[in-house]
């Protein structure tokens, strides 16, 4: 059964990621799970995950197509507005987003935002992975679960 922290860390999601160095993207990106659940993502260039040492959080690459027309608009974000090529999770979203890029695996694949939301508890954040990846199938995930089996994230 899931702590009232783990809870709150769920609830507060988000906004910590966010300071004056790092540019975000505006308006809500709302990513539902297979469960349901509706979890609040920001949007953020590619790169700029490799900028957020010690960031705990889950993260999803991806293509933006019209996320921008929907916030213009006044409305929030959702999947259909995104190509999901990539979702993880890390204690050090840095760290990964290096290592990510040294195995060269999101090449070709056009990848120009990087979806944060921030989550300390890992259990919680191997959770939402698990959720996001059985509705949205991201690209990339589903190559390595066809050649490696089941994987998380």
């Amino acid at each position: 059964m899931a702590t009232m922290n783990s809870v709150m860390s769920v609830l507060k999601v988000g906004r910590r990621v966010r300071n004056d160095d790092l540019k975000l993207r505006p308006g809500r990106n709302l990513i539902r799970g297979q469960s349901g659940r509706a979890y609040d993502f920001e949007a953020h260039p590619f790169e700029t995950p490799g900028d957020l040492a010690d960031v705990s959080a889950v993260y999803i690459y991806a293509r933006d197509f019209t996320s921008a027309e929907a916030h213009a608009r006044g409305h929030d974000a959702g999947a259909e507005d995104f190509s999901f090529i990539y979702a993880g999770e890390a204690a050090d979203v840095a760290q990964r987003h290096r290592e990510t890029l040294a195995q060269g695996a999101l090449s070709g694949f056009d990848v120009n935002v990087a979806l944060l939301v921030c989550v300390d508890n890992p259990a919680i954040r191997a959770e939402i992975v698990e959720d996001i990846v059985a509705l949205h199938r991201p690209v990339l995930n589903d190559l390595l679960r066809s050649q490696h089996g089941r994987l998380r994230g």
